[in-house]
């Protein structure tokens, strides 16, 4: 989870200094949509109840206010994308001027023979682009956060134990967080498999370096190479992300089971008369929401973690070539 908080650390501050103004809308206009959420199962329960008891009117009025509420939940989150958006463009232009002058800005080139420094330049060159979408888990995964803090609340007035729904979204949390680290751990295994391939087709596209090959016939010898090397990263990287798999698949079965209990306590109480149809409808509304809630986070976790590693490999390659970073890109418009 360290990963993960260095990054959100490190995106959120860059936003504060590339443009304050833009961030402060796409969160609150995130968190608003997010809000919402919760509360559509309340009106529904509201509804339902007020339904069956042949309450016309303020059905009515309940229902123009769920659909005010939905059309809040879509839309105030396409506006806050327009704006978190083009903040993610700004990052990615900074972290990019950065690497050129943590490349090109130290007094000597002693750092590009450092195997250490190759292999972290390469991962954050491949992996720059991922700040705009890692920007955009921070600001999702504080509405979730929210969000969950109210769905906790609504369900401890139905009955206290529901409250243990939210508590077992920790398990899938956990285990996501072993499955990227098995990922990411393969990938490190394989930096120099992967940077030596790039390599070879970088050099099998050069013009120059084609005649010579042809010349000195290695064509042969560097195409084996290239494949062997292809083939032995992905053999590995392959077996993570199935191991990865296997362990978020397990997390889902826990919080999986968890749903059905919460779901059998309502339909318990209700049968006995403690608890509404409302009730059973907000039942099952939270609980899918708290459903999509967590497959959401495991996902955006998993894009936060990556994004951690590569704030690390950047804070290495700062430590390794001297470099600071420069000031960050103004506010476009």
């Amino acid at each position: 989870m360290s990963g993960a908080l260095r990054a959100a650390r490190f995106l959120l501050a860059l936003a504060v200094r590339t443009d304050p103004a833009r961030l402060a809308v796409a969160g609150t206009l995130m968190l608003l949509g997010y809000l919402a959420t919760p509360f559509v199962g309340v009106l529904l329960r509201e509804l339902t109840d007020a339904a069956i008891a042949g309450a016309g009117r303020a059905a009515t009025w309940l229902a123009v206010g769920l659909a005010v509420l939905l059309v809040c939940e879509l839309m105030l989150g396409h506006f806050a994308h327009l704006h978190h958006h083009e903040l993610g463009e700004l990052q990615e232009t900074a972290i990019d001027r950065e690497l050129l002058v943590i490349a090109h800005g130290g007094a000597g080139l002693h750092h590009f023979d450092d195997p250490v420094f190759a292999d972290a330049l390469t991962l954050v060159r491949q992996d720059v682009h991922q700040t705009r979408p890692a920007l955009e888990a921070v600001l999702q995964l504080l509405g979730i956060a929210v969000q969950l803090g109210v769905t906790t609340v609504v369900l401890a007035f139905v009955d206290p134990w529901l409250t243990l729904l939210p508590a077992a979204a920790v398990p899938p949390v956990l285990l996501s967080r072993q499955a990227q680290n098995l990922v990411d751990r393969a990938r490190r295994e394989q930096t120099r498999r992967i940077r030596t391939t790039v390599h070879l087709m970088d050099l099998a596209a050069s013009a120059d370096a084609v005649r010579e090959i042809r010349l000195t016939g290695a064509d042969g010898f560097l195409l084996a190479r290239q494949a062997a090397d292809w083939a032995a990263a992905s053999s590995v990287l392959g077996r993570a992300h199935h191991a990865a798999a296997a362990l978020r698949a397990l997390g889902q079965l826990i919080f999986g089971c968890a749903y059905g209990g919460t779901l059998l306590i309502v339909v318990q109480r209700a049968g006995r008369g403690d608890a509404s149809i409302g009730d059973v409808v907000l039942m099952i509304t939270l609980a899918v929401q708290v459903s999509t809630q967590v497959a959401g986070a495991l996902g955006l976790l998993a894009t936060l973690q990556a994004a951690g590693h590569t704030v690390r490999r950047l804070d290495l390659l700062r430590r390794r070539a001297g470099a600071h970073p420069p000031v960050a890109t103004p506010p476009a418009g």
